[in-house]
């Protein structure tokens, strides 16, 4: 009877060793009482389970939400609440995960490029594996949301936060992706490409080569980690964007320019040069033959890069660091 009653008003280690003891003394000396001790000690654990359960959800509350363990000022956000397009500073190292949010017309040292949805599912995959998508997803934006990433890396850092096992685990694997410059400096206005920057010749060649470039990205943070695994579907997709490029440079995006249309022919024959590596990446059935056709594929993206800048300083697409 002390059990169940322990147990129901959750005081669960009374309720714990009056459970033990009584089922003890009913074995030994053939006393009533079993059922409501079982129902005490079943009711201590059920208590159990909910404590920890709550302290794991809100963990996980809490380090996506540090505004609840109280921010620096009234100026200070969680950056899991911010929308992309916000500029901030971060704020003190004794509150990571809290920012002052500015008006992007003035001096700031962050913007949020965006929060992508990351594609784990399940357990916590380990560190390595969130950080791996956690980078692939940024880059992926970074290339879906500029107009020039290769030119704004110039400048700018795109720097990625992976999810915590604890928001994780609560069903909210997010990345976080934002930009600064790289010499630390504040920025006044946003650092995001606009279309009118560019004039029509460029847009179309930076249209006809952007997908390679993230594909050749996602490549090198496939084989970053031993999570090489994603690498060969995605050199297969190099194949054959690699194509469709060399066909788009000699053909709708060939550049007007004698000069620049030289140079674009001789991009297209180095895409096409790195498409049968890209096959050949794409066919490995382990980490060893990955490492191995890796090492010469890059030898072939390196000649396909020179390439590139060929184009675009033809083209006068030059980088600027300011």
């Amino acid at each position: 009877m002390a059990a169940f009653v322990l147990g129901l008003f959750a005081i669960w280690p009374g309720a714990v060793a009056c459970g033990v003891i009584a089922l003890v003394r009913i074995r030994r000396y053939g006393q009533r009482g079993k059922g409501l001790a079982v129902a005490g000690l079943v009711l201590a654990a059920l208590w159990v389970l909910g404590g920890v359960t709550t302290l794991t959800l809100g963990g996980a509350y809490l380090a996506d939400h540090p505004q609840a363990t109280g921010l620096p000022g009234a100026d200070y956000h969680s950056v899991t609440t911010l929308s992309p397009g916000t500029c901030y500073d971060p704020g003190p190292s004794s509150s990571p995960g809290a920012v002052k949010v500015l008006d992007c017309a003035k001096a700031h040292h962050r913007e949020l490029l965006a929060t992508p949805a990351l594609a784990g599912s399940g357990p916590y995959p380990g560190q390595a594996a969130a950080k791996q998508l956690a980078e692939l997803a940024c880059v992926q934006q970074e290339f879906k949301l500029l107009v020039d990433p290769e030119a704004l890396r110039a400048k700018a850092q795109l720097r990625y936060f992976y999810p915590s096992p604890l928001s994780w685990q609560a069903g909210r694997p997010r990345a976080f992706c934002d930009l600064a410059r790289r010499d630390g400096s504040a920025s006044t206005g946003s650092l995001l490409q606009r279309p009118g920057d560019f004039t029509a010749e460029q847009l179309r060649f930076l249209r006809a080569t952007n997908r390679t470039a993230l594909l050749r990205h996602e490549i090198e943070a496939d084989i970053s980690t031993a999570l090489w695994k994603p690498g060969p579907a995605v050199a297969g997709q190099l194949a054959q964007a690699d194509r469709t490029e060399a066909e788009a440079l000699t053909g709708s995006a060939a550049p007007a320019d004698s000069s620049a249309r030289r140079f674009a022919a001789g991009l297209a024959s180095a895409d096409r040069s790195e498409a049968a590596l890209a096959e050949e990446l794409s066919r490995v059935g382990d980490q060893s033959g990955w490492k191995t056709v890796l090492a010469r594929f890059r030898t072939g993206a390196e000649r396909t890069a020179v390439r590139y800048w060929e184009v675009r300083d033809a083209l006068g697409l030059q980088l600027r660091t300011g």
